[in-house]
Order: C-alpha cells, then structure tokens, then sequence
C-alpha cells in the first residue's frame, strides 16, 4: 500500500476529529465528501469503478454492457467476486447499510472485452440450462416429508424450547422445501397419520420410522397402550360407583339407626323430661344452649355432656343423644 499522502492525513485527521473516534480506516474522499475505507481512496487513483468499466466494454463491443453484467462476467471469467472496498453508508430497508464500490484495472477490462463473445455466450448457455432444469423440476413431482421448526415455553422453569415438527410434501420439485426427504405413496400415507408430530434435541424424523415393519409395530403397541390406558378408567369407573354405593348404604345404615333411636327416644320421652338438664347448663349459657353445647364447652366434652344426661336417666347413650339433639331439649330452655 503507498504511503498517506499529507492530504490524505489531513482528511484522515479531520475525520478521527469529527466524529471523536481514532479509527484511521476511514476518512472523507476528495470531491464526493463521503466517508470510505482508506483502501477505496487508493484503488479509485488507478482502477475504475463498475459503472466506468461497463461504459468502457460498451465503447469496445458496441453492446450495451450495465454494471451489474460487468460483475458477472468478471465472476464467470476469473471465477471469484469483483474486488470491492466500503463506500460509505446509507439508508437501506433494514436501516443503516455499509455501501460497496467494484473495482476493475486497465488489464481485466482488455481480458473481459477479448473474451466478451464467448462469456456471453456461456452466460446465455448456463440461463438456458437454469431455466431447463427450472422446466423440468416443475414437471416433476415428488411426495415425501419434511420438517419445520417451532417452539414452546414448555423447558426448564418456563424457558424457550426449540423442536422439530414433521410435515409431508406432495408437488413439484422446484417448490420443494428444506429438509425434504423423499419416499413412495404407501409411506407417504403412514406420515399423513403423524403430521405434528414433534422432535426434540438432535432427533429428527428418519425414513426408517415410517417403514412399514416399524410402523405396525408402534401402531400395535399404540393400541396396546391404549387398550390398557382404557380398561384401567373403566376399572376405576366400576370402583368409584361400588364406593358410592358402599357410602349409600353405610349412610342408609346410619340415617336407619338414628331413627332407631329417636323412635325409643319417644317411647322413654317422660324419663328424659324428669331430668333436671337445666341446672346442667351454666345460668349464663342457657340462652344459647345450642352454641354452649357445641362450641363453649370449657371444662368437660359434648360427649361427658351427653354421658350425664344418660347416666341421670338410666338409658342408652345414643338415646340420650338423640334427645339433647331434639327439640324436646331445648323447649326445656324455653321454659
């Protein structure tokens, strides 16, 4: 690279001191005031742009050449990219773009002009091939599978989780996706039945999981599980409805053997009434005898409660408690 020139520095320096940065690579050209790389300075001072050397070959072929040709043929002939050097920035659809400036010498012009008819006529072979090939994958169809990214919230703690998820493809072969895997009508069928189905890590899907052996087999064990999954729900229907009619009929029981008890409740009624149950009761809690019989017990228990009653009375606990639930209890309160 030839040494900076004074007014080279200069521009370098006025730069750097613009725009508070001490990057050297860049700096303003003379006559466009655009910002470049150092390297677009030096190779605009002996070789010319694309734009110049399309107005060039036109001059020397008598054909139109565009600059967009130029960087074509170049790659056809020399089979690498034009050399190109950073031209500044500018405002393109996805914001703030880097901008490039192609560069040809003296020499690869003269090699590109030499040779213009037969590089023109390899391009126009190699269009006509493309569109061919475009002409045949269209006629063509295929059938097979594919899959296509996604992803859930579903991983560790709710984190992002990326997987795969099989899809099938059934057209022509210009329009076939990535991933494409092809296969016969009778696989292509057995895939249909598992569209969705997802893959995670490194597993992808595979043509051997859709062999015909291989499928069965999973169908079968699908079914399997199935048939297990579905007998162990009617087991625990059947179960469920012998607890409930086991509850019935123990609550049956119990509602049965409490009438049992207020029935003989009635029948020894005028033994219950001759007990003082009054003086029972604290003066202060008989107001509300009820909430003192069931939460403001202090010294003794509901159950010692009752006991008294049937000792007092001579008769059977359960008929004691039948009473103190009656109302004939609490008409004594009343009183």
């Amino acid at each position: 690279m030839p040494a900076k020139s004074k007014t080279f520095r200069n521009f370098a320096g006025s730069y750097n001191e613009q725009f508070k940065t001490p990057n050297i690579m860049l700096a303003y050209e003379l006559g466009i005031n655009k910002c470049v790389s150092e390297r677009h300075i030096y190779a605009s001072r002996n070789k010319m742009t694309a734009g110049d050397a399309a107005k060039r070959l036109t001059k020397m072929t008598g054909s139109k050449v565009l600059a967009a040709d130029v960087k074509e043929l170049y790659q056809m002939y020399f089979h690498q990219e034009t050399e190109w050097h950073h031209s500044g920035f500018y405002k393109g659809s996805n914001g703030r773009t880097m901008g490039r400036t192609f560069f040809l010498s003296e020499e690869e012009v003269q090699t590109l002009a030499d040779h213009y008819t037969e590089l023109v006529q390899q391009r126009a072979d190699h269009i006509a091939r493309k569109k061919a090939e475009e002409k045949r994958q269209r006629e063509t169809k295929v059938m097979g599978f594919y899959w296509t990214w996604d992803y859930d919230y579903s991983g560790n703690h709710g984190k992002k989780r990326n997987y795969k998820v099989l899809q099938a493809y059934d057209g022509d072969e210009l329009h076939c996706p990535k991933n494409f895997t092809p296969c016969n009508a009778a696989t292509l069928k057995r895939v249909k039945t598992v569209v969705g189905r997802k893959y995670y890590g490194w597993d992808e899907p595979k043509l051997e999981e859709f062999s015909k052996k291989r499928f069965d087999e999973e169908a079968r064990l699908k079914a399997e599980r199935e048939a297990r999954e579905e007998a162990e729900r009617k087991r625990m229907e059947e179960q469920r409805k012998k607890w409930e009619e086991e509850a019935a009929q123990r609550e049956a029981a119990r509602e049965a053997y409490r009438q049992q008890m207020v029935q003989k409740m009635e029948e020894n009624l005028d033994k219950l009434m001759a007990v003082d149950v009054v003086s029972m009761v604290p003066a202060s809690e008989r107001a509300d005898v009820e909430k003192y019989l069931r939460y403001s017990l202090t010294n003794r228990s509901f159950k010692s409660f009752v006991h008294d009653v049937a000792n007092a009375s001579g008769l059977d606990y359960q008929v004691c408690l039948a009473f103190v639930n009656s109302n004939h209890f609490k008409q004594q309160f009343k009183q």
